[in-house]
């Protein structure tokens, strides 16, 4: 019997309808409530973060519709106005990130990344799919240690999605469609996954690092190869977790059999390799050979303000200009196949993630998480200290950018360890690598949002894999982070004499024990109280001027000039 037309498909789902009553209740909740005196709108600006996080995570609303929610709510809520969100929404990341994309329609444009991935293919398979998981991921751990971690993601990136193409193909037609989804999703976490843990391993790495190093207190304390002997072993466990959880939750019992000729007869049918492919890796190597040189080369030439996006811009057009010999009279590309083909929407994601982090520094809302966090590390003891900073820096960076987290957090608790005499590196170390622990959100960092744009996972492609692999970050890597840093650093030793100066502590000569230490010489933070006064670590309030050196003698009185002597005609 002949059927009737099917019903329409829902307007929207149950999991939609209840994350959009949940985001609008938490606005609505948010906004009366008074959470600081001082920084009234600090409250409009979590209602705003709760709102678009739930539908974010939700996805009420497609990615980049929702990304526009704070373009509208911050104006609106005079937290920021509209052309200083504005600005926001486009600034040198996403510039870098059209540079980047632009190349990577043109390798896809020129079929490059499907010749790379069928000789990939060819040479180890995919039958054992954790070879690749690996192999893709640690490329990216490794190119992100001396190259910006968005950067790696998205150069390999086209590499992946054309091996994955390649094995999918195949794997659906024999039945195996279920194993090659997974396969993509674990792959393509693993680069983003890989690329942020192998920024934390250099300075250079990732932005946070940069802030770390720059802090006053530190006085250049904290330098390249002082960051890499303790950062590296912490990179290395968040890689390993990372493979571990993507094997366990994505890739466990998954296997998958090609057929080897039919790869062969593929790769044969791609001709010899032309003159448009050779252009398009051209540009590709030219544009990660300036972003790598650039901290060594390129500055050093033309100064600071030639960043990654610039670099990233002028690669790119050389596409627009270099013939095409497949098409004779066009460029290699062409900008109608860019503007098609380009994610816009990863622009706008990146872009409210940014917004909402300007937001939070104007509304007073992370100076208000950060007293929060200073007082609730008073008086705890020093692994509980860093196991409650990672704790707390973590979740808050989800929701973040890390740079604005770093650039906000990283100063408040520079001032704690100065009104405490704790060493500043106990505090600082474990901040600045919590904001590198960001895997649960496409928009909790870069590289995330990268493989995002791919349009090949959903949000709780991220939310399963991602939750745990920061659960466990913060579980084991916090014993890592606080056994390196007193390994390269002697964090747990007395505040340290470099990070004395004269306007917050002097250096005593004073004979005692500092937290069970015995020190011959010890900081005294100065009271803003008690003029000519100092606390001791103990609590101990000391007189300066029983300290005062001693006043340097008077000069002897100079000899009176004898009587001039009268002249004699």
């Amino acid at each position: 019997a002949p059927t009737g037309p099917s019903p329409p498909s829902p307007f929207c789902s149950v999991a939609q309808a209840a994350g959009a009553a949940l985001g609008l209740s938490l606005f609505v909740a948010l906004l009366p409530w008074d959470l600081s005196e001082r920084h009234p709108k600090a409250n409009d600006m979590l209602a705003v973060i709760a709102l678009v996080s739930v539908f974010w995570m939700f996805e009420v609303m497609p990615l980049p519709a929702s990304s526009l929610l704070p373009m509208f709510l911050m104006p609106a809520l005079g937290i920021l106005d509209g052309e200083q969100v504005a600005v926001a929404y486009w600034g040198k990341i996403q510039m870098m990130f059209v540079g980047a994309f632009i190349v990577d329609v043109g390798i896809e444009h020129v079929n490059l990344h499907q010749r790379l991935a069928l000789k990939v293919l060819l040479g180890t398979g995919v039958e054992r799919p954790w070879v690749v998981l690996v192999s893709f991921s640690f490329i990216a751990f490794s190119l992100s240690t001396v190259c910006s971690n968005v950067a790696t993601t998205v150069m390999l990136v086209p590499f992946a999605t054309g091996l994955l193409d390649m094995a999918a193909a195949q794997a659906i037609a024999r039945g195996q469609g279920q194993e090659a989804r997974k396969l993509q999703s674990a792959v393509l976490l693993g680069i983003a996954f890989g690329s942020a843990a192998g920024g934390l391993g250099t300075l250079i790495g990732t932005p946070p690092n940069g802030v770390l190093a720059g802090q006053p207190i530190l006085r250049g304390e904290v330098q390249f190869a002082g960051w890499f002997f303790f950062a590296m072993p912490v990179a290395a466990v968040s890689f390993v977790l990372s493979m571990l959880v993507l094997h366990v939750c994505v890739l466990r019992g998954v296997r998958l059999q090609l057929d080897e000729e039919l790869l062969a007869l593929q790769y044969k049918q791609l001709g010899p390799v032309s003159r448009d492919e050779v252009f398009a890796g051209g540009v590709l190597l030219l544009q990660v050979f300036l972003w790598i040189s650039r901290p060594y080369l390129l500055e050093p030439l033309c100064g600071p303000g030639l960043n990654d996006a610039a670099t990233a811009c002028g690669a790119c057009v050389l596409l627009f200009v270099l013939p095409s010999a497949k098409r004779p009279g066009e460029a290699v590309l062409t900008w109608g196949v860019a503007q098609q083909h380009l994610p816009w929407g990863i622009l706008l994601l990146l872009g409210a993630g940014f917004a909402m982090a300007d937001g939070c520094e104007a509304s007073g809302l992370t100076l208000v998480l950060g007293r929060l966090l200073a007082e609730a590390l008073a008086g705890l003891p020093q692994f509980k200290l860093v196991l409650t900073i990672v704790s707390s820096l973590t979740v808050l960076t989800q929701l973040t950018s890390n740079v604005a987290t770093a650039n906000t957090i990283l100063p408040l608790l520079s001032a704690v360890a100065q009104a405490r005499l704790t060493h500043p590196l106990l505090l600082l170390l474990p901040a600045t690598v919590a904001c590198s622990f960001a895997f649960m959100l496409p928009a909790a960092n870069a590289s995330n949002s990268v493989v995002f744009a791919t349009q090949r996972l959903s949000i709780t492609d991220f939310i399963g894999p991602g939750g745990i692999l920061t659960v466990s970050c913060v579980v084991i890597g916090s014993p890592v982070i606080y056994y390196m840093a007193d390994l390269v650093f002697h964090v747990r030793g007395p505040y340290p004499r470099w990070a004395c100066n004269d306007k917050h502590c002097a250096w005593l000569p004073l004979h005692g024990f500092v937290d069970g230490i015995p020190v011959t010489e010890q900081a005294c933070a100065l009271s803003v109280k008690v003029l000519d006064h100092c606390f001791l670590r103990n609590g101990s309030m000391i007189d300066l001027s029983l300290y005062a050196p001693p006043s340097p003698p008077s000069p002897p009185p100079l000899p009176s000039s004898p009587p001039p002597v009268p002249l004699v005609d």
